[in-house]
């Protein structure tokens, strides 16, 4: 998944599908029971979230929901 990024490094679309990717490896990994992988891979859904609004690229509905469900997590460290 992070091919596709690092072939297109400015795409904030392949930004958003490699955060989306990872959330979805946590939410797998969570439900297996195997919380250090989960929490892996959250961690790797933060460094994506700073550069979304040097993109202006406004939030849909399920980035928002993910942003909320992420932010405690990350101590609000995700952009507004």
């Amino acid at each position: 998944m992070e091919n596709t990024l690092a072939a297109n490094p400015d795409s904030a679309q392949a930004a958003r599908d490699v955060m989306v990717s990872h959330w979805k490896l946590s939410e797998l990994y969570r439900t297996r029971g195997d919380e250090p992988a989960a929490a892996e891979h959250r961690g790797k859904c933060l460094p994506f979230w700073i550069p979304l609004p040097a993109w202006a690229r406004p939030m849909d509905a399920p980035m928002r929901r993910l942003y909320e469900q992420l932010k405690p997590e990350f101590g609000g460290g995700a952009p507004q």
